[in-house]
């Protein structure tokens, strides 16, 4: 059998690139944005989280939150959906999924009086 047998048609391929770019693309850490209460005061810097004034977070589903979130949640997420939890560890509550992070935001918005996202880099 030939090496382009092996591989498959073109339509095989590119669907088997298409595939593999979606996961890579979802295989990078999760965005955190944290949600607060509050916008900030005079003295706090832009990227202070006060842990008086937060509310919640949002954040993305990628590979290395998938199967634990679909799990501890009970929910069916798909990679690249998002969603807003809120409570600490094991009283964590999360809502979605959402499928943009504008959808995300409303609902905490709404829900959790959140006025201001600070995007928190691991």
């Amino acid at each position: 059998m030939g090496q382009a047998k092996k591989r498959g048609s073109l339509s095989q391929r590119l669907a088997q690139a298409r595939q593999r770019d979606e996961l890579e693309e979802h295989s990078q850490e999760p965005e955190r944005h944290f949600g607060f209460n509050r916008l900030r005061t005079k003295d706090e810097l832009p990227s202070d989280m006060p842990a008086d004034a937060l509310v919640c977070m949002v954040s993305n589903i990628v590979v290395a939150n998938h199967e634990a979130l679909c799990q501890q949640s009970g929910l069916k997420f798909q990679l690249g959906d998002w969603f807003v939890s809120v409570g600490e560890h094991a009283a964590t509550k999360v809502h979605g999924p959402f499928q943009t992070i504008d959808e995300a935001y409303e609902f905490a918005r709404i829900n959790f009086n959140a006025v201001r996202f600070v995007i928190f880099d691991c």
